[in-house]
C-alpha cells in the first residue's frame, strides 16, 4: 500500500522542490476531463483528511484544477 501512497504523491506533484513564487513560471494550463478532474479532488480530499498535504496546498490545488474545466 506505501507503493500506492508514493505513486499518489508524485502523482500530484507533491515530491516537487519547494520553490518561491518569485521563481515560479507560469505555463497554460491544459484542459482536463471533468471526470479526471473529479478523481483527482476526491484524492487531494482524502490527502488532506489523512493530513498527507495542507488545508492550504488543499485549496491550491482545488483552484488549479477547477480552472482547467
Amino acid at each position: 500500500m506505501e507503493n500506492n501512497h508514493d505513486e499518489t504523491t508524485r502523482e500530484l506533484g507533491a515530491d516537487q522542490e519547494q520553490v518561491d513564487d518569485s521563481q515560479r513560471i507560469e505555463t497554460p494550463m491544459e484542459p482536463m476531463d471533468r471526470d479526471d478532474i473529479i478523481e483527482t479532488l476526491q484524492l487531494l480530499k482524502h490527502l488532506r483528511d489523512q493530513e498527507v498535504i495542507t488545508e492550504e496546498e488543499f485549496v491550491e490545488k482545488k483552484k488549479e484544477l477547477l480552472a482547467r474545466i
